[in-house]
């Protein structure tokens, strides 16, 4: 075997084993850790040593397995082909996988990589949740990426080591600051967590970081890091990180001219051929490019790598409470990630890494991504712990999952019927855990088994928990075509079939467009789910597969139906907005149930993978969650309140109905809105209901106790001979109170006849309407008449009384009393009509003087007062002077209190 960093650290780990319970090993990546670690502790001599006492049955019997735990299905098919080859033996010897819907294990196989879901499903499916007998020691490779699964597993293994004196627990991290994982699984163990720690084998490496902002697309910027890299940089491959396969594949057909150099151009992600993905980690002679996706960061290690282009993305899983969905989304890597991509430059010589991002930008990034369990639907979580008999309290985690997130998981799973009010699994809930599926995944599947189609729920579940298998290809031609159809799913499920009916090889997928390995993990899913749901085709008539598959779906999905606005937007019935992907085939359907879905800062959130749902299978299968919704709006073509019946399912109104509305006080205060809203002056130009509200708001202003202490002797100030009028005398206090009661529009008014309810210009127009659903008919006199009739006969009588309309001058003129919230009541007239009044009129049985705006010959006013004898006296004289030399051909006597008043002008004569 290659020599390897790691291999000096193997002694003190398998003495570190005979010592504790746990061990924490730190090594950078490419230091060997993922294949060394499993074959040293699988030939620890402390698991025999650990049974010594036991009797011969149960040395028989001893454990012998070391499970190895890896986040990714391609980390665990090409690790365990890679220690199986330096066995010299083929996989499923010593050395086996096992993956969803993939197991290459025999009855000799010591060493086992697995998936950390195919790990839990193993640990959950025993009572109690204890680990199979067969386990000696586990190893969680990766742990420093912290993913939900990894959680619980840490979280279960801990629990375990509490309970089972004589298993072994291995954790490895690429990063170096895993204390904290240390002290968690340490805590409370005799001998702890002790840290074996490899500094690896690194050369110098050289990083650059591309300060200049570039707007071209990735792909480009990618092309011209490479090719400076290959013809400038140390010679060796050049590895490329990008945040997904169809990154990957543009970058690759940018990069297609390399070929002619005699350069390769390779891929390196989990949606590719085991064949291919083997070609990465077996470099011939000639010069290579790997285009990778983050599984290159730690997970495997590509040898000869000398160069590394980093884009500085990753697709990171988010979900998103208020819309609910869960996708993988492009964010910028952090700090740790941008080390260990910079750190496979340097293992076998001097290096260099290209940043396709400033150094700036770096500093500015977090130091590690938050872990997953802290950002992700927890309903699997949840579903998984209450299969073993647990919940998510008994536990002790790392790090705490959030009660929101745990609250939305229950809720889930209650919808779903896999638990009950009080968190326990149901029936259908433990069928659920044991399918190696989502919780809607596993929800479909088992309602498609009752209502007969369960061959075609397990493939079609199968295809939800699997990429597209279709190539790009064939998407692309599908997206010319214009293609057309009433679900997504069907469309993946009928190109399935036809290949599966052509022989499933590889000339049988390409003539329809499938990926072959997509093709042959999607029938090997499909199998092993038909074993575990004991199915093996479907129970009904062809013609009747399609409605009850629709069924199906629906059960695991009737929380995320979406109805169509127009074209392709969508509103989900959530209330977000939501557009329709330009793959997607239905077009037309009103009604669609979305299975697949991303979102994306810029548009928002984009559905990729639908199915149409009728209202009436909508309604049969979800009518508790129908609502009614009767509104009353004015409508302005119809001039007229209308009542608008809806018929909701969750935020989508699947039915709507117009009608006149019946009289009522709601439609009365929908008409009193509409005014409102486009503004009372249009009805009520001259303002007559708010006179109205503000003489009846001084009237209680008047009778209130504090009324008499309120009134002051009248004051008044002279005009200047230029500018406009001033104001005589201060405000009241009751006017300042007056006018921030009608502003709160909460005046209790009061009188000695009745108690009046709070009055506002709303509220009185609202009387004024009253039955009303039109305005037909309805003017400004028409509403104050209506406004008064409104109101108690006696206060209406008292308003005549106390607060007239109207002042009858000495003259006989009659001048129109003026009222406005916050204001004193005031009249406005030429200064000679008021010769020959030695006194200010007064209202309110004399208790409130009027303001008087005394105005000149041409309409302005040159004085306000409310001391009309004391104006005569002291500021009558100065203006008169003014006044005669302005206006000559007016009369203006010395004593205005004793002369006569001109007589009042007869009305104009109508023509």
């Amino acid at each position: 075997m290659q020599a390897l960093p790691i291999d000096d650290c193997l002694p003190e780990l398998v003495a570190r084993l005979g010592e504790a319970r746990a061990v924490l090993v730190e090594a950078p990546p490419g230091a060997g850790k993922s294949t060394r670690v499993p074959l040293a502790v699988a030939g620890g001599s402390w698991g025999d040593a650990a049974r010594a006492g036991s009797s011969p049955s149960e040395r028989v019997s001893a454990a012998r397995q070391v499970w190895v735990s890896e986040p990714r299905r391609l980390a665990a098919r090409l690790l365990a082909h890679r220690v199986a080859a330096e066995l010299g033996e083929p996989v499923g010897e010593r050395v086996g996988y096992a993956v969803r819907f993939e197991r290459r294990v025999s009855a000799r196989t010591e060493i086992v990589y697995v998936t950390t879901g195919v790990l839990l499903q193993e640990l959950l499916s025993t009572p109690g949740a204890a680990l199979p007998s067969h386990i000696k020691a586990v190893i969680v490779d990766e742990v420093h990426e912290r993913s939900v699964e990894t959680d619980l597993l840490l979280a279960l293994l801990r629990r375990e080591m509490e309970r089972s004196p004589h298993f072994k627990l291995v954790v490895m991290s690429a990063t170096l600051d895993a204390a904290p994982i240390a002290a968690f699984l340490g805590e409370g163990l005799r001998g702890g967590c002790p840290n074996v720690r490899s500094a690896g084998q690194s050369y110098p490496v050289r990083i650059s970081h591309e300060e200049a902002p570039d707007d071209r697309a990735l792909e480009r910027r990618v092309a011209s890091a490479v090719r400076r890299q290959l013809s400038q940089g140390p010679t060796g491959d050049v590895l490329v990180f990008l945040p997904g396969a169809r990154e990957i594949r543009a970058a690759a057909s940018a990069l297609a001219p390399l070929a002619e150099q005699g350069i390769r151009v390779l891929s390196l992600h989990g949606e590719l051929p085991l064949s291919e993905q083997s070609q990465v980690l077996s470099p011939g002679p000639e010069r290579r490019v790997i285009l990778s996706t983050n599984v290159a960061e730690s997970s495997v290690t590509v040898p000869r790598t000398t160069s590394v282009v980093d884009s500085g993305l990753a697709r990171v899983a988010r979900h998103s409470p208020w819309s609910g969905v869960t996708s993988l989304q492009v964010e910028p890597i952090s700090q740790a990630s941008a080390t260990q991509r910079a750190g496979r430059a340097g293992r076998t010589a001097a290096g260099e890494v290209v940043r396709l991002y400033s150094a700036l930008d770096l500093s500015q990034r977090p130091g590690h991504l938050a872990p997953e369990i802290l950002r992700a639907d927890l309903a699997e979580l949840v579903l998984q712990l209450g299969r073993g008999g647990l919940t998510p309290s008994e536990l002790c985690w790392l790090s705490p999952p959030t009660p929101s997130a745990l609250s939305d998981a229950y809720a889930l799973l209650t919808r779903l019927g896999a638990t009950d009010s009080s968190g326990k699994l149901t029936h259908i809930g433990h069928r659920m855990a044991k399918l190696p599926l989502s919780p809607r995944a596993a929800r479909v599947t088992i309602a498609a088994c009752e209502l007969g189609v369960g061959e075609t729920g397990a493939l079609a579940a199968t295809l939800l928990t699997e990429r597209d298998p279709r190539e790009r290809g064939e998407l692309e031609r599908q997206r010319a075509r214009g293609a057309r159809g009433d679900s997504d799913l069907e469309e993946r499920i009928e190109c399935f079939r036809e290949a599966q009916d052509r022989g499933l090889d590889r000339r049988a997928c390409r003539a329809v467009g499938l990926s072959h390995e997509a093709a042959q993990r999607i029938a090997r899913g499909a199998e092993q789910l038909r074993r575990l749901l004991k199915v093996r085709h479907d129970d009904c008539q062809p013609s009747e597969v399609s409605a009850r598959l629709s069924q199906a779906l629906l059960t695991g999905y009737a929380d995320r139906v979406a109805g169509r606005r127009s074209g392709r937007a969508l509103v989900l019935c959530t209330g977000q907005a939501a557009r329709l992907a330009e793959e997607s085939v239905v077009h037309d359907a009103p009604l669609l149930i979305v299975l697949e879905a991303s979102q994306r800062a810029a548009r928002g959130v984009e559905v990729s993978l639908a199915c149409a749902i009728s209202e009436e299978q909508l309604f049969e299968q979800c009518a508790d969650e129908f609502r009614d919704q009767d509104t009353l709006t004015f409508n302005p073509e119809t001039e007229r309140v209308e009542l608008t019946a809806r018929l909701y399912y969750g935020s989508i109104c699947l039915d709507e109905r117009r009608a006149a509305a019946p009289p009522s006080e709601a439609a009365t205060r929908a008409l009193t809105a509409w005014v409102l809203e486009r503004g009372l002056a249009s009805l009520d130009p001259d303002d007559r209901l708010g006179e109205l509200a503000a003489r009846v708001s001084l009237l209680a202003e008047l009778d209130g106790p504090s009324a008499e202490a309120q009134r002051n002797d009248d004051e008044h100030r002279s005009a200047p001979n230029r500018g406009g009028p001033q104001r005589e005398g201060a405000v009241r206090g009751a006017d300042a109170k007056l006018s921030q009661r009608d502003a709160s529009h909460a005046d209790v008014l009061r009188s000695s006849e009745a108690d009046h309810q709070p009055i506002t210009r709303e509220a009185l127009l609202t009387a004024a309407l009253e039955g009303a659903i039109d305005l037909r008919g309805v003017d400004a006199r028409a509403l104050e008449g209506r406004a008064l009739v409104s109101l108690p006969p006696p206060l209406t009588a008292r308003l005549e009384r106390e607060l007239p309309r109207e002042l009858k001058l000495a003259s006989g003129r009659r001048l129109t009393i003026r009222y406005a919230a916050g204001k004193e009541p005031w009249v406005e007239s030429r200064l000679q009509d008021f010769f020959g009044c030695v006194d200010t009129p007064r209202i309110a049985s004399g208790r409130l003087p009027l303001t008087l705006h005394l105005l000149a010959p041409n309409r302005r006013a040159v004085q306000i007062t409310r001391d009309l004898a004391g104006f005569w006296q002291r500021g009558y004289p100065e203006l008169r002077r003014q006044l005669s030399r302005r206006y000559p051909k007016h009369a203006w006597p010395e004593d205005g209190k004793t002369a006569t008043p001109p007589a009042p002008r007869p009305p104009a004569p109508k023509r």
